[in-house]
């Protein structure tokens, strides 16, 4: 998966030197290619279809594609909108196409309805039948993005930001601290709504608090064109000019009594400048993790009693430690009780000096 081959599916031009605008790989096993001046590419059991203006495409350009819950392919272009329907293209007459910065323009709610956002505004689509649900200029901008959630709430990015409605018939709501104009929206496995956006960058939306990120906060690039999550939880966010950016899910490794605790208890951490990080537990054990490896260090009271509250690691490298009867210092691998100090240290600090 680290290899890139180019990809040649024939056409009038070069296909190395066309602009892919959309691909999309149906349920059944077939992989749609959109370019931007060549049409509509469909290729099925090593079998391509090439699709132009003289089988049904409005025009050659392709914006965005879409499978339903029915397993028809919607197409929109330039120009039009149009449906894969019983192996034969049918163009959806009297309905323009999306020009512009538009994508993210097409969604589908659980109950099969389709939202498609066009040169006409914001439509639905459903049972056949198509409306209106809000024009192309409105208190709430230009629409120019839909999404439907998984808790089927309709997410509508427009010229002024992002605006939401719950569900059907319910008055539209803005969502405060998100502006720009909304070119991409996306619902990741968690739960949380990330918003990109045609020149103010990306936005993470988690239950009413807003963060954003700019090309100043290190983001690749404030036009955001396209988002994605794989299955390892990792979002892709692809730019205008700044290429492709991961932004890596934090991945938690568990360190218990698999990885090589002697039990489940732990209780403190403490991280040296050579990078050698102290794990202590309550009654099972005290160890080192270096190098990859977790080592067990002898602690200076029986395993069974030693009881660790709180760490530390002073200027010169020296390990505090203190437990539920005493403080310990730890150095070249010898233990000094303090027994100077009574009662059960729970909090140490070292200064600078």
């Amino acid at each position: 998966g680290m290899r890139f081959t180019p990809f040649n599916v024939g056409g009038q031009r070069p296909f190395a030197r066309e602009w892919v605008t959309e691909l999309l790989y149906t349920r059944v096993g077939a992989l749609w290619i959109g370019t931007y001046r060549q049409g509509l590419f469909r290729i099925y059991n090593d079998r391509i279809q090439h699709f132009t203006i003289d089988d049904g495409l409005a025009d050659l350009g392709v914006r965005e594609l879409h499978q339903d819950a029915a397993g028809d392919v919607w197409i929109l272009t330039l120009s039009g909108v149009h449906r894969y329907h019983n192996r034969k293209l049918q163009r959806i007459r009297h309905m323009r196409g999306v020009g512009g910065y538009r994508w993210c323009t097409m969604t589908e709610q659980s109950d099969g309805s389709l939202f498609i956002v066009t040169d006409d505004g914001l439509l639905h689509y459903a049972k056949g039948e198509w409306n209106k649900v809000l024009p192309n200029s409105s208190h709430l901008g230009e629409p120019l993005s839909v999404y439907a959630d998984r808790q089927n709430r309709l997410w509508l990015g427009s010229s002024n930001g992002l605006s939401s409605r719950p569900a059907p018939r319910m008055p539209w709501r803005q969502i405060p601290g998100i502006r720009g104009q909304v070119s991409a929206i996306l619902q990741d496995s968690q739960g949380v709504l990330w918003v990109g956006t045609w020149g103010d960058g990306l936005y993470r939306w988690n239950g009413g608090i807003v963060e954003h990120w700019r090309m100043k906060n290190g983001l690749s690039d404030n036009f955001v064109r396209t988002l994605y999550e794989d299955s390892e939880n990792n979002l892709w966010i692809g730019s205008r000019s700044g290429g492709l950016t991961r932004w890596a899910d934090v991945i938690a490794l568990p360190f218990g009594v698999s990885e090589g605790l002697d039990g489940p208890f732990a209780s403190a951490v403490a991280a040296g400048q050579d990078g050698t990080v102290w794990l202590g537990t309550w009654r099972s054990g005290f160890y080192r993790w270096q190098n990859g490896r977790l080592l067990p260090i002898k602690p200076p009271e029986p395993t069974r009693q030693f009881i660790l509250r709180t760490l530390a690691i002073d200027a010169s490298g020296t390990l505090w430690a203190g437990t539920w009867e005493r403080l310990y210092s730890y150095r070249d691998g010898r233990w000094k009780s303090k027994q100077d100090v009574s009662g059960s240290p729970s909090a140490i600090v070292a200064s600078r000096s």
